[in-house]
C-alpha cells in the first residue's frame, strides 16, 4: 500500500509512542478499541490530499442512483486486506514510516536456513525470482515456531540441503533477492523447531518450478487475459506461454503443469471430448486454474465438482411463467433499472477463508473480494472438494446489488480447489486481478500457481 500512497501523494508515518484509540475496524465492520504501536502505517486526514484520501478509504460509498456504469467499492483496506482502522480522534504521525526490510543477524552469516513468511505479493515476486535462479525452495504446509517465533503456513523454508551446488553463492542470491523485493529473510541455526514439524517432515514440501500457460484469443476475454499476462510479465516476472484458444485440441498438455483459462465462453471450444482429454491431464498431475465464467463453465459437468447455485424459489419454480399483468406490461425505458435488480455492480464481500488450505495461505481467516455483475454464484460438492473461500450470510460490505441478486449470493463459492486423481482444479468465481489493482488477489493468483498441488 505504500507505493500507492506515494503514487498518489498522501501523506503517513508512524507513531514513537503506543496508544488506544476507538474506530471503525474495516475487517469486521464494527466500532472496536484497538492500539496503535509504534511501526503501524498511520495516516493523518488532516493534509492536504485529504479530499482523495477521503475517497480512497471510504469503507461504504453511497451511491445517489442504483444505476451505475462502473464499480461501486474500492477502499484500499478492502483491496489490500490489511488490518485497519478508521478513526475520528486526530492522530498524527511523528515519526517515518518504514516497511519490513531485509533482516539476517550478523551472528548467522551462513546460517542452516532462510525463513520468508508468505503473505504479501511481493513474496510471490520473491519467489518466482528465486525459482529461476535454480534455487530450491520449500514451504511448511503448517504452522510452527523457532528460535521463539512463530510462523504460519505457507512460509518459505531454504536450507543449504538441496542447494548445494549453489554452495556460498546461496547466501548472495538469498540476500540480494530479499533485498530487492523488500522481503525479510531470517537465518537460522538449525532445522529442529520448537513446536511444528521439523524442515525434514512430510509437512514440508519442495516447490517444484511450474511450466505455465494461459489461454488466449476469441472467445476468451481480452482483458481476463490482459491482467494475467501483465501479472506474470510485469508484477512477478515469471515466464508463461500464451496459447490460442482454439488449438486447445491439439495443445500438448504434458508440456505444461498449470494451465490457466480466464474467463470466457468455451462452451464450443471445449467438447465433451476434450474435457475427457483435459481431464486426463489433470488426473495425471495436471493443474488446472479456471477464473469467472471459466470456473462456473464446468458447473454440473460429469468429473467437476462444482454446481450452479440456485435460491430455492428458483428450483421449486424453475420451469413456471408468471401470468402476473405487472410482468406483461414492464416498461421499455426501465429495461436498465429492472437488470439493476438481478446485477452486481462491483461490491466487495467479505469472505470466510479455509487459510489452512494451500489456496488461501499468508490470508486470514477473513478476507475480501470484489464481486463482478458477471460473477454467476455457484458452491462445491464431493469429498474431494475443499470451499477455501465462501461467502456468508450477510458478507456484503460495500457496493451496490440488486436485491434479486443478493440472496443467491449468500452461501456462495469465492474460491475453491478439487482434488482430481493427481492433479487439482483451481475455481476463481471472481477475478482476483481485476484491472491490476486488487492487490490482494495478486497473492491468491501465487498460491494457486505455486503452491497448490505441490507434492
Amino acid at each position: 500500500m505504500q507505493d500507492h500512497l506515494d503514487r498518489l501523494g498522501i501523506e503517513y508515518g508512524s507513531v514513537i509512542n503506543a496508544r488506544r484509540a476507538k474506530g471503525y475496524n474495516y475487517r469486521s465492520g464494527a466500532d472496536e478499541d484497538f492500539d496503535i504501536s509504534p511501526g503501524d502505517l498511520v495516516i493523518s486526514a488532516f493534509q492536504p490530499r485529504s479530499t482523495i484520501l477521503n475517497v480512497m478509504f471510504e469503507p461504504t460509498p453511497t451511491l445517489v442512483d442504483s444505476i451505475t456504469y462502473d464499480i461501486t467499492a474500492w477502499a484500499l483496506p478492502y483491496v489490500y486486506d490489511v488490518e485497519a482502522y478508521a478513526t475520528t480522534e486526530r492522530i498524527d504521525p511523528d515519526v517515518a514510516f518504514l516497511s519490513p526490510a531485509q533482516s539476517l543477524s550478523a551472528s548467522e552469516e551462513r546460517p542452516y536456513a532462510y525463513l520468508i513468511e508468505w503473505k504479501d505479493p511481493n513474496d510471490v515476486a520473491f519467489l518466482s525470482s528465486l525459482l529461476q535462479k535454480n534455487v530450491r525452495v520449500r514451504y511448511a504446509e503448517k504452522a510452527f515456531t523457532i528460535g521463539g517465533s512463530s510462523y504460519a503456513p505457507g512460509t518459505l523454508i531454504i536450507t543449504r540441503t538441496g542447494n548445494e551446488k549453489l554452495g556460498a553463492r546461496l547466501d548472495s542470491i538469498v540476500r540480494e533477492t530479499a533485498g530487492e523485493f523488500n522481503v525479510r529473510a531470517t537465518g537460522v541455526s538449525t532445522g529442529f523447531v520448537d513446536s511444528g514439524s521439523d524442515f525434514g517432515s512430510r509437512d514440508v514440501h519442495y516447490i517444484k518450478r511450474p511450466n505455465v500457460a494461459v489461454v488466449t484469443g476469441s472467445p476468451v476475454s481480452s482483458g481476463g487475459v490482459g491482467v494475467l499476462w501483465h501479472y506474470f510479465d510485469q508484477q512477478i516476472e515469471y515466464p508463461v506461454t500464451l496459447v490460442e484458444a482454439g488449438s486447445l485440441g491439439s495443445l500438448e498438455l504434458d508440456k505444461y503443469d498449470v494451465l490457466i483459462l480466464p474467463s470466457g465462453s468455451y462452451g464450443k471450444i471445449l467438447s465433451e471430448s476434450r474435457l475427457d482429454t483435459l481431464k486426463t491431464w489433470i488426473r495425471s498431475g495436471g493443474r488446472l486454474i479456471a477464473v469467472q465464467s471459466a470456473a462456473t463453465f464446468f458447473a454440473g459437468k460429469e468429473g467437476f465438482a462444482i454446481k450452479q447455485k440456485k435460491d430455492d424459489e428458483e428450483e421449486d419454480k424453475e420451469d413456471e411463467k408468471s401470468d402476473d399483468d405487472e410482468d406483461r406490461l414492464k416498461a421499455y425505458g426501465n429495461r436498465r433499472r429492472d437488470r439493476v435488480t438481478r446485477g452486481i455492480a462491483g461490491a466487495i464481500y467479505r469472505v470466510s477463508v479455509d487459510n489452512t488450505h494451500p489456496l488461501a495461505f499468508g490470508f486470514d481467516d477473513i478476507s475480501f473480494s470484489l464481486k463482478l455483475r458477471t460473477s454467476a454464484p455457484a458452491y462445491m460438492k464431493g469429498t474431494s472438494a475443499w470451499n477455501v473461500g465462501v461467502l456468508k450470510k450477510g458478507s456484503l460490505v460495500a457496493g451496490q446489488v440488486g436485491y434479486e441478486a443478493a440472496p443467491k449470493i449468500e452461501g456462495s463459492l469465492a474460491y475453491g480447489v478439487q482434488n482430481l486423481g493427481a492433479g487439482t482444479i483451481v475455481y476463481l468465481v471472481d477475478d482476483p486481478l481485476y484491472r491490476g489493482f486488487w492487490y490482494s488477489g495478486r497473492l491468491l493468483v501465487g498460491n494457486a500457481v505455486f503452491m497448490v498441488g505441490q507434492r
